[in-house]
């Protein structure tokens, strides 16, 4: 049985419509199939059906829809429930949008061994899948985007058939449809090079010219742009009346900074991202989000240094500054150091252009520059969903990376990325780290003050280094001296500073902590001393609202937004945690100050 959304969403044969009879329940079933055989979480499946303002039964309305799909043979028998959500497993042919992303990988892998006839058989039938607009009749939250990026790849596997079928010299029967195409998507590159070629090979180089112009003229006037070599080098070959040669190479970037000394661990994590490696069937993407000081960032460049190789057309390492002192990275500044890095430096907007028109266009220049090439991108310390959904290239070959103290449920909503967590360090992990940190001779001689001062560290990364860098040239017995300093706990978050240099856990809690609205802070600073009594089984949302004296809706709401930005842990749902090193700094922040009380007759002086 073959689920079909490419079109109008059918079950078989059979409109959607008159098997799930409900819209939310078609669009529920419809997110499953986009994630199929992956484990698919209560909040990522309630952002993709309410948005921003689910109801408070979301969560219920889920489980009453899940068992109306059980009774859907075809879907009953897939649809499992995992400890924090659902999971529909199906053979990647049963659902059409797998299928035509398996043919253009295939095609690709195909034509890359010079069998081009069979790629542009696979191409044309991978294009064949579709019936009209993806998941026509489907409407919910994640339904436009995700609309948005499958057209996307389908003018993506055009493009891919467009240069294969010039390879095989098939260049009159793609006048008509390449014409078409960029009446409908003018601002695509890789389709207007495409039709001067085929114009051009056909003998009407004026007519192919002025394709270019067309473009030209666009990108300046709209965007502030100027194409890329390829087609600039294209119209050279024209002017001069000379073979159309390869297409110019654009630069190759290799940007992905040194891999952290000492690294350890992290298996599960590094599987995980070298399974997204071989799936790169629409751009694949993953989130590594996890608290200040856990080690996204040295997690991911150890990976993107070993698959090096696996991306020959660069490797692209852009930092976002999300939790920075600075100001964080613009989008629109984002995308022009990635364009700059493949060698297509845009020109600045156009006096007067709309802000939102211009990010679209580096958008765009950035998919047609990554167009038919394998790239990966490490996108450093997101702020927000806002800031990284323009920044992703969305096209085959192309792997994102993105690393985040927040989870960005919305571009996993929006983009099928995979979630990869990143958690404190098991204590076995520590002590090896805390041992390469330090010097493995000096973990040797006290062992037992080692694992103390491991635990101490509570798994962090960060906390292991610094610990590591204060033993490091200090005699005998350190490990024990900086073991007892460090079990007070009124000096552990100031003995984890390297004092001088700007590194030190409070310094990293306070990028978080300051992004906060001041109800969210509230909540954190109160939940502190909560979470201490509650321990590792966490305490209730009532119960907690019930100790703040506040409502508990809004403290509900504090506690998500909390834990989406790994600041505290919901160790079971709706019950809540912190991790020990959070939950000391929270315990030290202040309260904010009363304003001082205004006097209507003299303004600006308290009243006594």
């Amino acid at each position: 049985m073959e689920f079909g959304l490419l079109g109008e969403f059918t079950i078989g044969d059979t409109p959607a419509a008159t098997v799930a009879d409900r819209p939310q329940r078609r669009a529920l079933l419809v997110y499953l199939l986009l994630r199929a055989n992956h484990s698919v979480g209560y909040p990522e499946l309630i952002d993709a059906l309410w948005g921003q303002r689910p109801p408070r039964t979301a969560r219920a309305q889920l489980h009453t829809m899940t068992s109306a799909l059980r009774r859907i043979p075809v879907v009953g028998a897939a649809l499992s429930t995992r400890d924090h959500g659902y999971q529909l497993d199906l053979p990647a042919d049963h659902v059409d949008v797998a299928r035509f992303r398996r043919l253009v990988i295939q095609a690709r892998s195909t034509a890359a061994e010079g069998d081009t006839q069979a790629a542009s058989q696979q191409l044309r039938a991978a294009l064949d899948l579709w019936r009209g607009p993806a998941l026509t009749g489907v409407h919910a939250p994640f339904a436009e985007h995700a609309r948005v990026r499958l057209a996307d790849e389908r003018v993506a596997a055009f493009e891919q058939l467009a240069v294969v079928e010039l390879a095989l010299g098939r260049h009159q029967q793609l006048i008509g449809p390449l014409t078409e195409l960029a009446r409908t998507c003018p601002e695509r590159e890789e389709i207007a090079r495409s039709l001067m070629e085929a114009l051009y090979r056909g003998g009407r180089s004026r007519e192919a010219l002025a394709v270019g112009a067309r473009l030209r003229r666009l990108l300046s006037r709209e965007y502030g742009l100027t194409p890329g070599p390829e087609l600039q080098a294209l119209e050279q070959q024209i002017r001069t009346s000379t073979p159309v040669g390869a297409p110019v190479s654009s630069r190759t970037p290799a940007q992905i900074p040194p891999a952290v000394r000492g690294f350890v661990g992290r298996d599960d994590e590094l599987r995980a991202l070298e399974k997204l490696r071989d799936n790169t069937h629409s751009g694949a993407i993953a989130i590594v989000a996890g608290p200040a000081g856990v080690g996204k960032t040295a997690l991911v460049i150890q990976w993107a240094q070993t698959a090096r190789e696996h991306f020959p057309d660069g490797q692209v390492y852009v930092r976002l500054r999300g939790h920075a002192d600075t100001a964080a990275t613009e989008p629109a500044a984002a995308l022009r150091r990635m364009l700059s890095a493949l060698g297509r430096p845009p020109a600045a907007a156009a006096p007067g252009t709309d802000p939102a028109e211009h990010l679209e266009a580096l958008s765009a220049a950035l998919r047609s520059a990554t167009a038919q090439r394998r790239v990966l991108f490490v996108l450093d310390d997101a702020a927000s969903a806002a800031q990284v959904l323009p920044l992703l290239p969305g096209v085959p070959g192309c792997v994102t990376v993105v690393t985040s103290r927040i989870r960005l449920r919305a571009v996993l909503v929006y983009t099928g990325a995979v979630p990869i967590d990143v958690e404190p360090l098991p204590e076995t992990d520590a002590l090896r780290l805390l041992g390469r940190a330090a010097g493995t001779h000096r973990v040797g001689q006290e062992p037992q003050a080692a694992t103390e001062l491991a635990r101490l560290c509570a798994g962090l990364p960060l906390a292991l280094r610094i610990a590591g860098a204060r033993l490091i040239g200090r005699p005998r017995g350190a490990v024990g001296e900086l073991a007892r300093e460090l079990s007070d706990a009124d000096r552990r978050l100031p003995g984890l500073t390297l004092h001088g240099e700007q590194v030190g856990l409070t310094r990293a809690f306070e990028q978080s902590y300051r992004r906060l609205t001041a109800e969210q802070a509230g909540v954190f600073r109160d939940l502190g001393p909560i979470a201490e009594l509650a321990g590792e089984a966490g305490a209730a949302t009532e119960h907690i609202a019930e100790r703040l004296a506040r409502p508990p809706d809004r403290v509900r709401a504090a506690l998500r937004s909390l834990a989406a930005r790994h600041l505290v842990i919901e160790c079971r749902p709706d019950r809540y945690t912190m991790h020990e090193l959070l939950r000391l700094y929270a315990r030290q922040q202040p309260a904010p100050a009363e304003p001082p009380v205004v006097s209507a007759a003299r303004p600006g002086r308290p009243t006594g």
